[in-house]
């Protein structure tokens, strides 16, 4: 069934072959509270393509929940010197609020750099 929801799903998506089995990546669980489902997900993405960064797992969540806040900022920050050539960034731009880490996350970002 997962196999047909998946081909279903890339469907619309032209050139890409059938799918005719899945197998699962080796992610960790993460509870409830974690918010970090995405995270994960791309993790174990990046460890099957063999990409350099650290797995995902609970007790590391808050490094990449930094790590991706920090990569969004940078792309922000690069984004915000073309905002007059763009018409979505030029209308949102000035009503962004400012984005403050509590003092366990600012510890953690200062690690990453």
């Amino acid at each position: 069934p997962i196999t047909r929801a998946f081909n279903w799903f890339i469907g619309g998506l032209n050139g890409l072959p059938q799918v005719s089995k899945l197998k699962p990546l080796g992610v960790e669980l993460q509870g409830t509270n974690s918010q970090s489902c995405a995270l994960a997900a791309v993790s174990g993405i990046e460890q099957h393509l063999g990409l350099p960064v650290p797995k995902w797992t609970p007790k590391t969540a808050v490094v990449h929940q930094v790590h991706w806040l920090d990569d969004v900022m940078d792309h922000v920050t690069r984004s915000l010197q073309y905002v007059h050539a763009t018409v979505f960034l030029n209308t949102v731009a000035g009503h962004l609020p400012p984005i403050q880490l509590d003092a366990s996350r600012q510890g953690m970002a200062q690690q990453l750099h």
